[in-house]
């Protein structure tokens, strides 16, 4: 009996080691993650600096680095290696994890950590050509010694941070999900560039389109999806004059009628991404030098995407918001000139039909001849599991990212032979693919001194497409719509094109000088948030997408009444909460349900909306009410003719259906065609009314606190792995879609910034979250709630390191 007991307790101990030393399904090592020595106890104040000085063989000279009280780096060093050496080395210490987990995602290799859930996503990855298109990118960045040494200098940075590290002092994240750190590369700088260009650019409706005009007509689809019409207010003033274009555009004869099938494979980004900026001239400001303000509207997650830093060199100096995993500042200001960038919106994502001459897809055909096609291996490790071999196949218009069966109607008309199918695949132009070199483009505007040397940066800049704007202490002010996008004819890329036709073909980019622009506009300010570019004067076809300009034309009204703007204006500008179609459209509303039977259930409902301001301010209710309503409104008037919006199907934004409440009360789209009866206006009206109330009371209760908006909506940053307690959850908050503070459930200003150009300039900006990406750090949301109620804290770009508070670090060489 005794040496029973003696072989259970043997075996349970042998078990217990075995269990706490291994891991199982999702959950980590407890063994490893419970040490109070090496777990996660072990990473108290591991986001601190432990001492004062630092060698590292790789420098060349002293390194002073001053963490302020905001724990951003401020880095002086005498040359450009040491400079971003520092900047790698010191990001690395806050936000190694998210670096090192964004750049797996960007290159397909999220299967490696976690296991073939992330399978669908890791090939879908490798499919469009993320991986090539950071290679092309790294290639054409080595063409510029400056740009490339830096990029090189920071992963030297980031290797000797993680060289550092012992187990016990991995981020967290490292040890939940049991893993560690690999070496940092070139190659991973330019993955999480073109991870950015992704979220940004990735985003089509040529699928969607198509299956719309073959489901109505051409007509009807530039009846809903207007592309120029008269009450949009672009980002260029309209009657700007452009010349006319340089590049030919060989129209052909009629457009293609592709099939409009789609793969589950696809992934597209969140439509919700936008960004605002503008700048007003030193005339209407109290200081009597231009302001700027950016804030870029992204996914919210914590760690932030951002991360400030001050870069100092005796050659320049610049503050502002980097890229974890990129060198350099990306949305700031040196001591000439600022600069922030909003998203363009261009069309550089099509979509092409590949014939191929077998299912081998070893030739496909173009230009009536049979051309070889490339065929690049993917080996997607999986954790646990045999690696996934996946074979992508190139063509001149781009990977292959799936494929099927189709009779070839006229693409090739010598197989259509008693329609036989053949096989076709979906390949994809992306811009991004193209060799770039966009470091080159933010490595430039961080030493530019004037605006020439600010348009010349932007030359290399190619995707995604975007708007910087720009102040300077000179007293002038811009903005610029730069990439390379392609000279497109119109239509170009609405709809899916003929991959065997070389009328289909990208143009060359539009040349740098006949991209939209505007120095020094009349009326006295800048602007951009998201809305069109130009008016229908420009010459070339840069988006079929009619985006609303209901946050642009807010700002420009604020703008348009500022004659004495400081901060202060600027920083209730990036606050603003009102919504101008529901300005425009709520009485309407109201007066039409009013001129009816109301029941007693619409009374207070009706109260609020009565009351309303038309700002989505958190403590209304009246936003709640609205927001709903227009949501039934938009879905009784759609889905009955066009299909669920969650089946691929596109509907009209709300600019059109602003129309429709507004001037076309006897529009067929008011009918539901699915009923015998014919639904008048007046019908839609109350039917989503009514539907609205119930939802709200079937989610809320009665009308009551819960239905304010700031309740209701409110807003949730999750842990970008989404690692529940790591996040913030349920912060009360205003704004939303169509409204410059365009705060919403996930997504938000990532980055607010104003800066006075004055000589030297001054500056405030705020995260919504912090700069540490260690959960528990006192620096890891400690911005989150200033963000939250709308204030900046300010900025200390000094040239003195002296004169930054802060723990003062000293990186030296070894001697």
């Amino acid at each position: 009996m005794k040496k029973l007991k003696a072989v259970l307790s043997l075996f349970c101990i042998f078990s217990s080691v075995f269990i706490l030393n291994n891991r199982y399904g999702n959950i980590p090592p407890l063994g490893k993650f419970l040490d109070p020595f090496h777990g996660f106890l072990a990473l108290v104040n591991s986001d601190k600096y432990s001492d004062d000085e630092y060698i590292f063989p790789n420098l060349n000279d002293e390194v002073k680095v001053v963490i302020d009280e905001n724990h951003v780096p401020h880095i002086f060093a005498k040359n450009e290696y040491d400079l971003f050496f520092t900047q790698g080395y010191t990001t690395a210490f806050d936000r190694l994890w998210q670096m090192e987990f964004q750049t797996h995602a960007a290159g397909g290799r999220l299967s490696e950590i976690i296991g073939e859930n992330a399978l669908k996503y890791d090939q879908f990855q490798r499919r469009i050509g993320m991986v090539f298109a950071a290679e092309n990118g790294l290639k054409e960045t080595q063409k510029y010694p400056n740009v490339y040494s830096g990029i090189l200098a920071y992963a030297d940075g980031v290797n000797a941070y993680i060289n550092s590290l012992k187990w016990d002092e991995y981020p967290i994240e490292y040890k939940i999900l049991d893993y560690k750190p690999e070496e940092w590369t070139t190659l991973k700088t330019l993955l999480f560039l073109k991870s950015m260009a992704f979220s940004l650019s990735g985003r089509s409706s040529d699928l969607d389109f198509t299956k719309l005009r073959d489901k109505v007509s051409m007509d009807v689809l530039n009846d809903l999806f207007p592309e120029y019409p008269d009450y949009i207010d672009p980002i260029i003033p309209k009657n700007t004059f452009f010349s006319t274009p340089s590049i030919p555009l060989n129209v052909p004869d009629s457009l293609y009628k592709g099939n409009p099938y789609q793969d589950k494979i696809l992934v597209q980004p969140d439509k919700r991404i936008g960004s605002n900026n503008w700048a007003i001239e030193g005339s209407r400001t109290k200081s009597g030098f231009p302001l700027l303000s950016n804030d870029p509207h992204l996914q919210l997650t914590l760690p932030n995407i951002w991360y400030q830093i001050h870069l100092n060199t005796p050659d320049f100096n610049v503050y502002g918001a980097s890229l974890p995993g990129a060198p350099c500042v990306i949305s700031g200001f040196n001591d000439f000139i600022s600069w922030g960038e909003t998203n363009g919106g261009d069309d550089v994502w099509d979509w092409y039909d590949i014939v191929f001459k077998s299912e081998t897809m070893d030739e496909y055909f173009y230009d009536n001849e049979w051309i070889k096609t490339k065929k690049r291996i993917e080996e997607i490790k999986i954790r646990g599991k045999k690696s996934f071999i996946d074979t992508v196949v190139y063509t001149n218009s781009g990977p292959i990212v799936w494929n099927y069966k189709d009779q070839s109607k006229k693409m090739y008309n010598e197989r259509n032979n008693g329609g036989e199918m053949i096989s076709v695949g979906r390949a994809l132009r992306w811009l991004a693919h193209d060799k770039s070199a966009e470091s080159k483009t933010f490595y430039d505007l961080n030493k530019a001194m004037n605006y020439d040397e600010y348009v010349e940066a932007l030359k290399y800049f190619t995707c995604p497409v975007q708007n910087f704007v720009y102040a300077d202490i000179e007293g002038n002010i811009a903005i610029w719509h730069a990439g390379n996008t392609p000279a497109k004819w119109k239509n170009q890329g609405r709809f899916i094109m003929d991959g065997t036709d070389p009328n289909y073909v990208w143009n060359e980019p539009i040349p740098h000088y006949e991209k939209a622009h505007v120095l020094n506009p009349l009326r006295g300010y800048v602007s951009s948030a998201n809305q069109h570019v130009t008016d229908n004067n420009y010459p070339y076809y840069l988006s079929p997408w009619l985006v609303e300009s209901f946050r642009g034309e807010r700002i420009n009204q604020k703008l348009n009444d500022l004659d004495n703007a400081g901060f202060e204006e600027f920083i209730q500008i990036q606050m603003d909460n009102k919504n101008l179609m529901a300005e425009r459209v709520l009485p309407i509303l109201l007066d039409t349900i009013k001129n009816q039977i109301v029941p007693l259930n619409y009374v207070d409902p009706i109260g609020e909306l009565s009351k309303w301001d038309y700002f989505f301010d958190g403590e209304k209710i009246a936003p709640t009410i609205y927001d709903k309503w227009i949501d039934y409104i938009e879905k009784f008037i759609w889905q009955d003719d066009l299909g669920k919006p969650d089946n691929d199907i596109l509907w009209p934004d709300y600019s059109r259906l602003e129309q429709l409440l507004t001037k076309e009360h006897d529009a067929k789209w008011i009918d539901n065609i699915n009923t015998p009866n014919i639904e008048t206006f007046s019908m839609l009206v109350s039917q989503s009314f009514d539907s609205a109330l119930t939802s709200l009371n079937n989610d809320f209760g009665e009308l009551s606190e819960k239905w304010k908006w700031g309740n209701s909506r409110g807003t949730d940053i999750y842990h970008l792995a989404k690692i529940p307690g790591f996040g913030e959850i349920d912060l009360f908050t205003g704004g939303g879609k169509l409204i410059p503070n365009a705060t919403r459930k996930h997504f938000g200003p990532s980055w607010r910034y104003i800066v006075e150009m004055s000589n030297p300039p001054k500056a405030k900006g705020i995260l919504p979250g912090g700069q540490s990406g260690y959960p528990g750090s006192e620096f890891y949301s400690d911005m989150l709630e200033k963000w939250r109620i709308g204030e900046l804290r300010d900025i200390n770009s000094s040239s003195n390191p002296g004169e930054i508070p802060g723990k003062l670090l000293i990186f030296k060489g070894r001697e």
